[in-house]
């Protein structure tokens, strides 16, 4: 069976991230299921979660085409965890390179048959002690066609001449 949309899209956004961001990211995965109980280890420099977010659906209800595929917007949000601002000759891993490196791994980039990537927004989510919790949005649109009908229920014209 194959994968839902959104994981498909998650699952190549993690495989991206891997291949291009810096190795100093020494964890980039889907977010855990439980995120309360990741413990950011003293020995990470940096990590990098990733998450399907939310979808939204474009189409003028009045078009027959629209109600059987319309246009998707997915939303997925990566989150960035870094012990530093700035890079410093340590070899921490900076938030402002971080997320020019994500955004340059995503941007214009294609998953799963849907369009490019698109950043949608970045801001920094939380800082605690010294950890610094920056939020990526990006989005790409996919058509959400409709199932196909199975018999199970009498087509459209069907009904109206059994009300007749």
């Amino acid at each position: 069976m194959t994968a839902p949309l959104t994981q498909q899209i998650e699952d190549a956004i993690v495989v991206r991230l891997k291949d291009r961001l810096p190795r100093a990211i020494t964890r980039i995965e889907a977010f855990p299921d439980d995120p309360s109980q990741y413990d950011f280890p003293d020995r990470d420099a940096a990590a990098c979660f990733v998450r399907y977010d939310s979808s939204s659906y474009a189409g003028q209800a009045g078009a027959p085409v629209q109600a059987y595929a319309p246009m998707r917007t997915l939303t997925f949000a990566i989150s960035l965890l870094v012990r530093s601002m700035r890079r410093s000759d340590l070899g921490a891993v900076g938030a402002h390179d971080a997320l020019d490196d994500i955004r340059l791994a995503l941007q214009g980039q294609s998953f799963a048959g849907a369009t490019a990537m698109v950043p949608i927004s970045d801001q920094l989510e939380e800082q605690k002690g010294s950890v610094w919790r920056w939020g990526f949005r990006f989005s790409c649109k996919a058509p959400a066609v409709a199932a196909p009908d199975t018999g199970d229920r009498p087509a459209m014209m069907n009904r109206f001449s059994e009300a007749s």
